[in-house]
């Protein structure tokens, strides 16, 4: 029973990494987001400022071609949106798989005392720790 507790236990401890992992993920992913608000939002700031009559231009690949200062705004504008609203997704994301970790972690919790208690509580429970510890790694 006890070498049962030890795998779920390290089964748990893999899962809890799993999801350290895909928030990880998630963090990298808004960060990309945010850098691409910035310099979406600074794109924006510079049309406002440009005269109707300035042309504007599109890099499409490795050439420059001109494009109306009113479709590049609306554009700009779409693209605020998009952006705003996948870091909206990101951020809920995010914060599902830190309620998800909090549970996982409690779990580890548990278990660890279950293991503890089984190998012999009062003076074996501090036997019992370094063996937890090499459990989780």
């Amino acid at each position: 029973m006890a070498d049962a507790n030890v795998a779920l236990y390290n089964k748990t401890v893999e899962q809890y990494k799993d999801i350290q992992t895909e928030l990880q993920g998630l963090v990298t992913q808004r960060t990309q987001y945010e850098s691409q608000l910035n310099e979406t939002g600074m794109c924006k700031e510079e049309l406002e400022k440009l005269d109707e009559d300035t042309p504007v231009y599109k890099l499409i690949g490795p050439a420059l071609v001109k494009q109306d200062p009113e479709e590049a705004r609306a554009n700009i504008k779409k693209r605020l949106a998009f952006i705003e609203g996948e870091m909206k997704r990101i951020e809920g994301a995010m914060a599902a798989k830190q309620a998800e970790m909090e549970v996982v972690r409690k779990q580890i919790g548990e278990m660890r005392a279950k293991i503890e208690a089984a190998s012999g509580g009062g003076a074996g429970a501090s036997e019992g720790r370094p063996a937890a510890r090499k459990m989780m790694m």
